[in-house]
């Protein structure tokens, strides 16, 4: 079995059990994060004794999607991009990477040949809620709150939510950078679930787990 340092990977009742454990980041997914879940994933696909694969975040949130932490390159106006660059070479080094990092990833999770749960409490943001919505099955504490906020601040979102959260939703929450928690007002759903359950106990789905 690997050894992780951005993820618990815990073999149990058939299954197993992957935590996004980065708490002191509220879980935010950085390069290494992403490529270990690539590793965990593909270990889990290749382990006949694993059946299923619930996936979860420490310390009672999901993810607040990508981290966004670092020293960002100084940009040029009026298009953001950074100093003596092409604006062309920018956007398809963009679109490229997004093919690769980000859609290949998806389309990996959704033929995977084994179910995916996503077992959300806490934030779900940008990146992270498009991880829960390509899990097969994605289960909700009523605490879950999920939504693009990053689209506020220049980012894109992604067709997931068209595909699997239905148009007006996905235009709700790419347009606005709107979030919905589950628990609050009488619309309970915000089209990124299956289920909302209420946590066991007082207890949050995603459970703390303190950092290695």
């Amino acid at each position: 079995m690997a050894q992780y340092k951005t993820l618990l990977y815990e073999k149990q009742r058939k299954g197993v059990l992957i935590t996004l454990n980065r708490p002191n980041a509220l879980n935010a997914m950085n390069q290494d994060m992403m490529n270990e879940l690539d590793a965990a994933f593909a270990e889990a696909e290749g382990d006949p004794e694993i059946r299923a694969v619930v996936i979860t975040g420490a310390g009672g949130a999901f993810s607040a999607g990508e981290d966004i932490s670092g020293n960002d390159p100084d940009t040029e106006w009026p298009y953001g991009i950074p100093a003596n660059t092409s604006l062309n070479a920018t956007y398809n080094k963009f679109r490229d990477a997004d093919r690769k990092n980000i859609l290949g990833r998806q389309l990996y999770r959704w033929q995977y040949p084994k179910p995916i749960i996503g077992a959300v409490s806490g934030w779900c943001f940008g990146a992270a809620s498009w991880l829960a919505l390509t899990c097969h099955i994605t289960i909700a504490a009523d605490d879950a709150v999920f939504g693009q906020p990053q689209v506020r601040h220049g980012a894109n979102t992604d067709f997931i939510w068209v595909a699997l959260a239905g148009f007006k939703n996905a235009l709700r929450y790419s347009l606005t950078g709107d979030v919905r928690q589950l628990g609050k007002g009488r619309n309970r759903r915000c089209g990124a679930d299956h289920a909302v359950v209420l946590p066991r106990r007082g207890k949050r789905l995603s459970h703390p787990r303190r950092p290695r």
